[in-house]
């Protein structure tokens, strides 16, 4: 039975045929190509340009806040400094804040403490005291033990 079989041999050390495109068309894709690298760019640098200003616009409001905020609390300090000099102008509360350390209200507080103690200045109540009460002319005060006294000894011990 012999047959005739036709089969394409390829030789084993045959390379495979590379396709040539023509010069025209590797020029168009290089060109768009390169149209899409530009706009891929110009993407990106609009993109990071609006971040920035947008991050920019941000800053610049929290600091026009923080601005306004320290402008205030400046004149308060300065209305509380010229309120304790006209009401207490001999007042030494002016040398004793200028003495305080810290830097927020906790250690200031604490700062202020111990230079109290360190001073003497009492923080507790002062009982009212009049110390010419009951000191002159033989009359006794009239809310104390000598008129109690005076008292018990003209009537009499209670019964």
């Amino acid at each position: 039975m012999s047959e005739d079989v036709t089969t394409t041999d390829v030789p084993a050390d045959a390379a495979p045929v590379a396709k040539t495109y023509s010069e025209s068309y590797v020029n168009q894709l290089r060109n768009e190509a390169a149209k899409y690298r530009v706009e891929k760019n110009e993407a990106v640098e609009a993109a990071k340009r609006a971040t920035t200003e947008a991050v920019s616009n941000a800053f610049q409001s929290k600091m026009d806040a923080l601005s306004a905020d320290l402008g205030d609390a400046w004149v308060y300090a300065e209305k509380l400094h010229a309120a304790v000099e006209s009401i207490h102008p001999e007042s030494k509360a002016l040398d004793f804040a200028a003495i305080l350390t810290g830097a927020d209200p906790e250690s200031i507080r604490s700062s202020a403490d111990k230079a109290k103690d360190l001073f003497g200045i009492s923080t507790g109540r002062v009982t009212a005291t009049d110390s010419t009460q009951g000191s002159g002319n033989g009359v006794p005060p009239l809310n104390g033990d000598p008129l109690l006294a005076k008292l018990t000894q003209l009537v009499g011990p209670p019964r």
